[in-house]
């Protein structure tokens, strides 16, 4: 479609995909751009494109694979309700997810898309289970409604332009909301963001090789009052790393912090 919304190469600042920027930043911004100018030679074409990173550290400074403003409509953020130490607080986890070592942060992105002019894009949250191997196998924070009130606090009071509930149980953690297994979780996410989580109907007889689909929740926020920043709407990252503590979100000092896996 010539008008979708595309995030390319998402979570580049991690090490678990192909396009991963993390050894060459400046041919990734390179590729970026070659991408995006190729695609906007379409006529009639009305592409929107999503700069989206996995939050937490990682180890190095991401800023130096981003191609320029011109090339990007969205910066993206990956927050999932994880975090190694344990015992955690629902507090501890989403301090930590906001004001992770810098840069890396929901906080810090949140500031980057503004200095760039742009909105910034949850393109994937969501709770997490406490065994999830995403977490170093011990970090999740389960059912969690405290983690789906401050997003969605964060949502309205942030200028946000959409979100997406990543509404799948992957290999590496288990998220979905429509299977009873965060049930009051899922119970304030429908009353908040007024999606349903009564899971779709299945088929009789599934159909014969049908790949896996990653299926998102996806919701318009509510009217908001006027003067506040209009927010919007669209899909999974990986969580917080083990390992580092919490940082002043006024520093821009990395921290050592690996990937857990």
């Amino acid at each position: 479609m010539g008008n979708a919304t595309l995030r390319i190469g998402w979570e580049l600042n991690g090490t678990w995909f192909a396009w991963s920027a993390k050894s060459n930043p400046a041919d990734y911004a390179n590729y970026w751009r070659h991408i995006v100018d190729a695609m906007r030679s379409v006529p009639g074409q009305n592409f929107r494109f999503v700069w989206s990173v996995s939050n937490g550290y990682y180890g190095w400074d991401p800023r130096a694979a981003y191609p320029g403003s011109g090339y990007v409509d969205f910066i993206g953020d990956g927050l999932y309700d994880a975090w190694y130490p344990h015992p955690a607080t629902p507090q501890d986890r989403w301090n930590f997810l906001l004001y992770t070592n810098n840069p890396g942060g929901l906080a810090f992105w949140s500031t980057f898309a503004k200095n760039q002019g742009k909105p910034l894009a949850l393109t994937e949250w969501g709770l997490v289970d406490a065994n999830a191997t995403m977490a170093g196998g011990s970090g999740g924070g389960g059912d969690d409604p405290y983690f789906v009130q401050q997003v969605y606090d964060w949502v309205q009071t942030h200028n946000v332009a959409f979100e997406v509930y990543f509404n799948t149980d992957a290999p590496d953690g288990r998220h979905r909301l429509d299977n009873g297994q965060f049930p009051t979780a899922a119970t304030t996410y429908q009353t908040l963001f007024g999606a349903s989580t009564t899971p779709p109907a299945q088929p009789t007889t599934p159909p014969a090789n049908r790949p896996h689909r990653r299926r998102a929740l996806t919701r318009q926020p509510p009217a908001r009052p006027r003067g506040q920043p209009r927010q919007r709407s669209t899909t999974r990252s990986r969580g917080a790393c083990p390992g580092a503590g919490a940082a002043s979100p006024d520093t821009d000092t990395p921290a050592p912090r690996e990937r857990c896996r």
